[in-house]
């Protein structure tokens, strides 16, 4: 219970921090769209770390802002630099929070820490189980057929009783349900 109030910390935290970067970056995106300039809006790179090299020159006009905005703020009004804090302090400190977000090594000490891990990392995945017994248990491989078609026909309704749209990695799910569906006999 303390790792999951650690890890809720944690994500909060880092959510926080990164928050203002985002806004920034969103909207120089948005301005650029508007204004119809060069727009490059790439993925995130999940395969490597950052280094200082990509971070600095990324990182550079968030920094600028921030500190120009709290200097003005400084100036105005006390009071309003120090409410601007959350705000000006990750722009501020953006090159390091990227740094230290992509090490691999930082990661898996979290890893093995079970500090920020989803519950298929710790309980391990539901269908996955469930689909092991079944093929331990079978005699025959038209039980596994079975399983995964009735996991299939209810998935739209389970996916249907959640508020909202689904999430990426349900719709995930359902397609490859829906592919192993097709390609299964019977």
């Amino acid at each position: 219970m303390l790792r999951m109030q650690v890890s809720v910390f944690m994500e909060m935290l880092i959510s926080a921090l990164l928050a203002p970067i985002r806004m920034l970056s969103h909207t120089r995106f948005v301005l650029e769209a508007l204004f119809n300039l060069k727009l490059k809006w790439a993925g995130q790179n999940r395969s490597g770390e950052s280094g200082w090299g990509e971070a600095l020159p990324q990182s550079g006009v968030r920094h600028r802002a921030g500190v120009e905005l709290d200097h003005v703020r400084l100036l105005d009004d006390p009071m309003f630099f120090i409410w601007s804090l959350p705000v000006a302090i990750p722009l501020i400190f953006a090159a390091p929070i990227f740094v230290l977000l992509s090490r691999i090594q930082a990661g898996q000490h979290l890893s093995a820490g079970a500090l920020l891990r989803i519950p298929e990392e710790t309980d391990g995945s539901p269908l996955l189980k469930r689909s092991w017994r079944t093929i331990l248990s079978a005699q025959s491989a038209s039980s596994v057929v079975r399983l995964y078609r009735e996991h299939y026909r209810s998935a739209p309704q389970r996916l249907a009783r959640r508020p909202g749209p689904p999430p990426c990695a349900a719709r995930f799910a359902l397609a490859n349900l829906q592919a192993l569906a097709r390609a299964l006999p019977g």
